[in-house]
């Protein structure tokens, strides 16, 4: 198993949890409740906490982070 290391303090994780607050409750249910559940995988992450107490063994989360340079002219 891989160990993976987030700093909560970090641009990348602010973001994230940034753009998963701004869902907020005036979504259709399902899309707030994924929002909510990848928002439990990164807490997890972030406090080193084993991923299969937030996630469902019969439907896998993936969680998908990405940050990129702006490209240069």
């Amino acid at each position: 198993m891989a160990v993976v290391t987030v700093d909560p303090s970090s641009t990348i994780y602010k973001r994230a949890a940034g753009a998963l607050e701004a869902f907020g409750t005036d979504l259709p249910s399902t899309i707030y409740k994924r929002a909510a559940r990848a928002s439990a995988v990164l807490t997890a992450i972030a406090t080193h906490r084993d991923l299969s107490t937030v996630t469902n063994s019969a439907r896998p989360v993936t969680l998908s982070i990405s940050a990129s340079r702006p490209k240069r002219r």
